[in-house]
């Protein structure tokens, strides 16, 4: 993460510079290569914030298992499964039910973040389900999610059920990606993820800002194995917290990644991008940097110490944090 960007620190709406290094991702010396989805799921960076509900070593598309990445939690599917699933395939999480229960109550808005395009044609809905197939807690089905197969969609966190059957708290929590008909499952090898973002302070103004987000790095020319790309974030304060669109704008997936700060982030608690690098001794080690997202405080200021009767004041408000945009 090159502080060289930034100046003195990392302040909102600045873009501060990512930049990996590694000859190991320089397979063709005679083109400058992107990082995808498809060819880089294990060796894609990432930064994570809070405690996202993600796929883990346990999740299944189906009935395929798949490996999952340590830190940017992407799913490579392991053994095929060549079923059909009428009307959708389940993606199963380890967190339950009372997990995600426990994180939607506090929490303002909650939202799917996922890729499935690499394993599903077309998505026309999506539903949140326990094992049982009991449809609960914020069930989306719409027309614009017509061949949706990837983004970042907003749930109604209001905790409701619909069904007949007994919705049971200790059940691995699953989303339901249905479809007009019947959905062929992947192949070894196929990528996607699945997360569950939490934002706001709903209860107890204990803000909530749980979210992982992946970088997609380009190299810089031909031969270079250098790659890079940028991230920048947005502070939280009084005046947009609350509204939605405000998440419902970040890049969780690309070179260049948009990332919600709620609070003062320093010392170990800094953004922190992870990169699995596979060494010379053929060990997997975790690479990681890590910069500071401080909060500031507001200062507020007149132009004079002293003014006559009837003369204007001029008021300013100096505050960083205010700055959620330094375009």
């Amino acid at each position: 993460m090159d502080r060289s960007s930034i100046g003195d620190e990392w302040n909102s709406g600045e873009t501060l510079a990512v930049i990996l290094v590694d000859q190991d991702l320089n397979k063709n010396t005679l083109s400058d290569e992107d990082m995808t989805l498809v060819n880089h799921a294990s060796t894609i960076p990432s930064l994570q914030i809070g405690s996202p509900i993600t796929l883990d070593t346990d999740s299944h598309f189906g009935a395929a298992t798949m490996t999952v990445g340590t830190f940017n939690k992407i799913g490579v599917i392991a053994t095929a499964d060549s079923s059909s699933y009428t009307g959708g395939v389940l993606v199963n999480f380890t967190k339950t039910v009372a997990d995600y229960r426990t994180a939607a109550t506090a929490a303002e808005y909650v939202f799917v973040n996922y890729d499935v395009s690499n394993v599903v044609d077309t998505v026309t809905g999506i539903a949140l389900e326990d094992a049982g197939g009991y449809i609960l807690l914020g069930s989306e089905s719409t027309a614009a999610l017509t061949t949706n197969t990837k983004g970042l969609l907003l749930l109604d966190n209001v905790i409701t059920a619909s069904g007949t059957a007994t919705l049971v708290e200790s059940d691995a929590l699953s989303i339901n990606f249905t479809a007009a008909t019947s959905v062929v499952t992947a192949a070894v090898d196929d990528t996607l993820y699945v997360d569950i973002f939490t934002f706001g302070d709903k209860t107890d103004y204990d803000r909530q800002n749980n979210a992982i987000y992946r970088f997609l790095l380009e190299e810089t020319g031909d031969n270079t194995a250098t790659f890079i790309g940028d991230v920048e974030f947005v502070m939280l304060n009084q005046l947009n917290t609350d509204t939605s669109t405000v998440f419902s704008s970040i890049t969780t997936i690309s070179d260049s990644i948009d990332i919600i700060v709620h609070e003062d982030l320093t010392d170990e608690d800094s953004p922190r991008v992870n990169y699995l690098d596979l060494g010379a001794d053929g060990v997997s080690t975790q690479i990681a940097d890590q910069v500071a997202a401080p909060s500031h405080s507001g200062v507020v200021s007149f132009d004079n110490d002293n003014n006559k009767t009837a003369e204007t004041v001029v008021v300013t408000i100096n505050d960083q944090d205010k700055n959620t945009d330094s375009e």
